[in-house]
């Protein structure tokens, strides 16, 4: 469970479903494509980095594509609060209070296995601070060791 690379994947197959329906074009190789945390200074939970990537290939502005990436993302994805287009060509995405209440409660349900897979074998700390300038909705600290 890695939200990043979660909502990486849902993207990659959201813009696969543009392309097909001709509405944007894509590169052969999407690896550049990558959904990360925003910067310090935004104020969201998520950034996308399609916009900026997709503009040159697509003879449209960072902004342009933007605007279609974030119209067709609002339609989809119920669970994103809004979407901010930023220079140079991200999406910084901000997800409703129920979403984190949500993603907690996963965390807690799944708590032993939780961030465990085949890929990583080592001690993980997590941290999930969900704060906002208007309210802090909350903030946990989990820690648990996976040696497998």
């Amino acid at each position: 469970m890695n939200l990043f690379l979660d909502y990486q994947i849902k993207f990659i197959k959201c813009l696969k479903i543009l392309n097909t329906k001709k509405i944007i074009v894509l590169p052969e190789n999407l690896n550049s494509i990558k959904a990360e945390p925003p910067p310090k200074n935004q104020k969201s939970d998520l950034s996308f980095n399609a916009a900026m990537i997709l503009a040159k290939l697509n003879k449209k502005s960072p902004n342009e594509i933007g605007i279609i990436l974030k119209e067709n993302f609002l339609n989809i994805f119920q669970e994103f609060e809004k979407v901010e287009i930023v220079k140079p060509g991200f999406l910084n995405i901000t997800f409703k209070k129920l979403f984190w209440s949500d993603y907690i409660l996963q965390i807690i349900y799944k708590s032993d296995s939780f961030g465990s897979g085949s890929v990583i074998k080592k001690k993980i700390q997590y941290r999930i601070c969900i704060s906002k300038s208007y309210w802090t909705f909350a903030c946990w600290s989990l820690q648990r060791s996976y040696i497998r």
